[in-house]
């Protein structure tokens, strides 16, 4: 599987250290070449101690599509950022996406998928600006797309977030 391309950069609050950023930034490249900018986003219950970046990239065709963000040992997870993209399908549907491991529980979403193997998918993409936590430390959380039809060549599941 493919790891997404990210930067990321912290800002500073008055009078605090590289160790405890005051928000981070999410720049980078989906696994289908797109660019995407985030907002800055504040990592909630940061300790002090920073916090560790996460993210997976997913790419498939005619199958579910899934990308995790790993959990660690005494921390939380937090997702900022979702896309999930690519190109049509023989017949119009949907994809449902399915967000899970989250504190308010299991988020699911409906991509419309169009007509067409080489039409493109409306992206859906969104960075939250409070991220979402994990429903307790060290678990995982999971977004995944099924299949957007037969005669798909190219779905593209990416999540991005942290741990602290």
């Amino acid at each position: 599987m493919a790891q997404p391309s990210f930067t990321v950069a912290r800002a500073l609050g008055q009078g605090e250290s590289t160790q405890d950023a005051a928000a981070v930034f999410l720049s980078g490249q989906n696994a289908d070449g797109s660019v995407f900018f985030g907002p800055p986003v504040d990592p909630i219950g940061r300790s002090g101690t920073g916090t560790t970046q996460v993210g997976q990239s997913s790419s498939g065709a005619a199958a579910t599509v899934t990308a995790t963000l790993t959990g660690a040992a005494s921390v939380f997870t937090y997702l900022s950022y979702v896309y999930v993209g690519g190109l049509g399908a023989t017949a119009a549907g949907t994809s449902t996406i399915t967000i899970t491991g989250l504190s308010q529980g299991t988020m699911t979403l409906t991509l419309p998928i169009p007509a067409g193997a080489t039409v493109g998918v409306t992206p859906f993409q969104i960075t939250f600006p409070i991220p979402l936590i994990s429903s307790a430390a060290n678990t995982n959380i999971v977004v995944s797309a099924t299949t957007f039809g037969a005669g798909n060549t190219s779905a593209q599941v990416t999540a991005l977030g942290f741990t602290a």
